[in-house]
């Protein structure tokens, strides 16, 4: 009973915690009447699914200006209502990366009850930070034809070096840097929170990450200014958080020797070489499922991945050198990892309850 108490007081602990270290996009711009003139004042209201919340709304300063930060990836309504004027509804805002979109507003003399939908392209080009920056989204994470470690879907990104495609089911750290940089100079992110361990000013690890399932990857190549512990690129893996109606995924490969050919034949044979460097067996299984504990007030996402692999590897053949020599043995090792289970729970909470403290409780645990 102490033990069940102990484990529900770490819970209560762990939901204090913010629900994550945010490096995230900034909705940001200057709010005009039709003459030009600036508008201080204005209520300005970020409405997604893509937040628990729901809305965010910032109020415009003496120069117009406003700015909603920490706004997760997803389409977004951008609303501007000010006493005195009618109300702008920017429809189909896209929010991805870690920089800052600019969207402005003018407003028109009129009634509050009065709506003026304005509906046009997401600006893609940040104006407002020197970041340079590359987003990988999901659907295009999971629609390349390579291994699902972040090393290989690296290759996707012009100016990175040090990461190349592969179908290699290894997790080993992929380093990557961009510009001539040092090799070990890339940094791996969950989130906006560093989960490598150091090399030298960079940060990567053997963790096998979640890819396949993250909203979206974000690169920030350079221009990442006082925020940025070093001067390379920095891959921040955003994973999915729930919502408030349930839905998941459940993924599933394999291979074997039924899947390859084999190129040993007689005259291989005659030369000590009694077995190929192959696959014997390979699978990945992979579950997720994620939605509302309570809705509009606790999410979840949990995943379930488990996978194992084995084969052979050979010596290589006698060279020109040496080729008149029989090698008495093939060389011939066999390779197996054992089957990898990893199970990942995201939880994520209102930010105004993040900090709500605990109820004190009277039993105690001798």
């Amino acid at each position: 009973m102490c033990l069940w108490s102990r484990a529900l007081v770490l819970l209560g602990l762990l939901a204090m915690v913010p629900g994550s270290a945010y490096a995230q996009a900034t909705l940001a711009g200057v709010v005009k009447d039709t003459s030009g003139a600036v508008l201080p004042g204005v209520t300005v209201e970020a409405a997604s699914p893509a937040l628990i919340e729901r809305t965010r709304s910032a109020v415009t300063d003496g120069t117009g200006q406003y700015q909603i930060v920490d706004l997760r990836p997803g389409a977004y309504t951008v609303t501007f209502t000010l006493s005195g004027f009618k109300t702008v509804k920017r429809e189909g805002v896209a929010i991805s990366g870690a920089g800052a979109i600019t969207i402005n507003g003018e407003l028109s003399v009129g009634g509050v009850t009065e709506t003026v939908v304005v509906q046009g392209e997401t600006p893609v080009v940040d104006v407002q930070t020197t970041r340079h920056q590359a987003v990988l989204e999901n659907k295009t994470i999971n629609e390349l034809p390579i291994a699902r470690g972040y090393g290989a879907l690296l290759a996707a990104v012009p100016t990175l070096q040090g990461a190349g495609a592969s179908s290699s089911s290894s997790v080993n750290p992929s380093f990557f840097t961009v510009h001539g940089g040092p090799a070990n100079e890339g940094t791996v992110q969950l989130d906006g929170l560093n989960v490598g361990a150091a090399f030298n000013g960079g940060g990567v690890s053997g963790n096998a990450y979640d890819t396949a399932n993250a909203q979206e990857m974000q690169l920030v190549l350079s221009g990442a200014l006082g925020e940025a512990e070093t001067g390379g690129p920095r891959l921040n893996i955003v994973p999915q958080t729930g919502g408030n109606t349930f839905k998941g995924t459940i993924f599933g490969t394999g291979a074997g020797r039924w899947a390859q050919a084999s190129n040993l034949d007689d005259k291989l044979r005659s030369q000590g070489v009694t077995e190929a460097a192959g696959l014997i067996k390979l699978w990945d299984v992979s579950g997720a499922l994620g939605g509302p504990i309570k809705r509009d007030k606790l999410w979840f996402f949990a995943r379930r991945w488990v996978g194992r692999s084995s084969g052979t590897s050979c010596g290589s053949l006698p060279t020109i050198a040496t080729r008149g020599t029989i090698p008495t043995s093939p060389g011939c090792t066999r390779t197996s990892t054992p089957a990898i289970r990893v199970i990942g729970i995201m939880r994520q909470i209102p930010p105004s309850r993040r900090e709500r403290p605990l109820r004190k409780r009277s039993p105690r645990c001798d």
